[in-house]
């Protein structure tokens, strides 16, 4: 059998903790974000490269490249498209790679292709617990409130997250911000308004903007993959996708 991955154990302990010591009027948030924290996104955009080779005016274009397309394989190690494309060991022409990466952005940020994305198992579970231990629960993603909500909202449903209410789904209202300023400001509201706050978060960028300026958020880190602006925080509680693996629901 599988056993529960300690960080996350330790956190539920905590959390129970909090509420004995501190009574039920304490007030808990536990803030999660989606891609590649309880999403591996790779799948999604396999299938966009892989579709794009079946393009008939990208094939009359670039046949060799489409060939090549067709087959791609995008590992849940890789972060958008640099590396899978790397491995192929082709040379891009520039126009060929201009058209890649606006078809991918295109369908990647978009509620359509959502379904390709593979669930870390056992991470809907997890946070049905601590919804159980009365915590509330929040989603804050850095995709597109305005091309990806309907989309985000039937993947969480599908998976059976728990959403109490819609607009603990927080999504960026303004494509043009970066996605550390957005969740740094989001943060910064919510640690105003509970007692505790923890956050799970796999992009160091943003994870080293929140605990300097949010130090009281309880950070812990999902190595899983990320734009390699930083390195990964060696100091922080860490989990893995397969972290929630033993609370998956037993057949």
């Amino acid at each position: 059998m599988t056993q529960n991955d300690p960080v996350l154990r330790d956190v539920l302990s905590d959390i129970k903790t909090l509420l004995q010591a501190r009574s039920t009027s304490h007030r808990i948030a536990c803030v999660f974000d989606m891609d590649s924290t309880l999403f591996c996104v790779s799948t999604r955009t396999q299938a966009i490269l892989r579709e794009l080779a079946l393009e008939e005016s990208f094939r009359a274009q670039f046949e060799e490249v489409s060939e090549h397309l067709k087959d791609v394989k995008v590992l849940p190690s890789d972060w958008g498209l640099k590396h899978a494309l790397t491995r192929l060991k082709l040379e891009f022409p520039e126009k060929a790679m201009n058209a890649i990466r606006a078809f991918w952005r295109e369908h990647f940020f978009s509620s359509a292709y959502l379904v390709h994305d593979i669930l870390y198992e056992g991470s809907s579970e997890f946070i049905r617990m601590c919804e159980e231990l009365q915590c509330e629960i929040f989603y804050l993603t850095g995709r597109s409130d305005r091309l990806m909500r309907r989309g985000s909202l039937d993947q969480l449903k599908r998976h059976e997250f728990p959403l109490k209410r819609p607009e603990h789904l927080i999504m960026k209202t303004e494509d043009e911000q970066n996605d550390e300023d957005f969740k740094l400001n989001r943060m910064r509201s919510l640690a105003e308004d509970f007692d505790e706050v923890y956050f799970f978060e796999n992009e160091p960028v943003i994870v080293d903007s929140i605990r300097k300026e949010l130090p009281q958020v309880k950070i812990i880190f999902m190595d899983s993959t990320h734009s390699s602006r930083m390195p990964t925080p060696l100091d922080l509680p860490r989990i893995t996708p397969d972290s929630f693996l033993g609370f998956k629901k037993r057949p």
